[in-house]
């Protein structure tokens, strides 16, 4: 999801968001962690960046 399609989510949204991303970098994690090996690992550093990113905007609305 692109920063300005983040900016239209309310903060619940952006919270469901968060945990959906943070599900998919545990299961990731999981995956790789049992075969050693991971197809995708750039999606890591995507997934890290998406949450850091809606953590800012929920910052944001709040203040």
């Amino acid at each position: 999801m692109k920063f300005s399609e983040m900016k239209t989510l309310t903060s619940r949204q952006l919270l469901d968001f968060v945990d959906n991303c943070k599900e998919d970098l545990f299961k990731k994690r999981v995956v790789m962690s049992l075969h050693k090996k991971c197809e995708h690992p750039h999606k890591f550093k995507i997934l890290r960046k998406q949450i850091a990113r809606a953590h800012t905007l929920i910052r944001q609305n709040q203040g």
